[in-house]
This record gives structure tokens, C-alpha cells and sequence, in this order.
């Protein structure tokens, strides 16, 4: 991704990601397996989190797609709260959709 955004920005483009929901599932180094310091909090890190840490800011940015990350099973507000500017367009299709599709009064 820093290599592709290095390309972009050379080019005077500006290249960015948008998550999915499966983005907010954690991965779990081998070493980490079987460990669990706290019963609610699984173990592992969210691999949204590492895509967000490990980019750098200046060469790729990112866009939230609300509604998955609410299918992730986040807050998208605790997301711009905890990686502040991190996210440029802001991306909410489908939310009011999906909600009265899911939901139990309407089937």
C-alpha cells in the first residue's frame, strides 16, 4: 500500500482504501495463540487498525464505508475519535436499506 501511494503521490494522484467488514476481524500472531489477558477482549489486533497504523498518512488515505463498519460490529465514531483526520471522504450508502431490510418489523 506505501509503495502503490509513494507511486501515486509522484504522479500527483491520491490513492486511498475503504474498508469492508471483514477488515474488522482480528488476526492473531502464532506466538499470541492461546493467550487471552482479558475474557471480553479476544486476542489478536484488528486488521483495520494495522492497515491504519502502519500507512502513512502523507501517502494514502483512507474512507470510511459507515455502514460496514457497523456490520464489523464497530463505532465509526470511535474510529474518527481514536485516528483523528485519518479518514477523508466518509462513505454511508445502503445504511438506511440494509436496516429496514434486516430489520424484524418489516419481514
Amino acid at each position: 500500500m506505501l509503495t502503490a501511494g509513494g507511486i501515486a503521490k509522484s504522479a500527483g494522484i491520491r490513492f486511498g482504501c475503504q474498508n469492508h467488514h471483514m477488515e474488522f476481524q482480528r488476526v492473531v500472531k502464532e506466538e499470541d495463540k492461546g493467550k487471552q489477558s482479558m475474557p471480553w477482549m479476544p486476542p489478536g489486533d484488528v486488521i483495520c487498525d494495522l492497515l491504519l497504523e502502519g500507512a502513512d498518512p502523507n501517502l494514502v488515505f483512507f474512507e470510511m464505508d459507515v455502514n460496514r463498519t457497523v456490520r464489523g460490529g464497530n463505532d465509526p465514531l470511535e474510529y474518527f475519535e481514536e485516528y483523528p483526520g485519518r479518514y477523508a471522504p466518509v462513505r454511508g450508502h445502503k445504511i438506511v436499506y440494509d436496516f429496514l431490510n434486516e430489520a424484524s418489523f418489516v419481514k
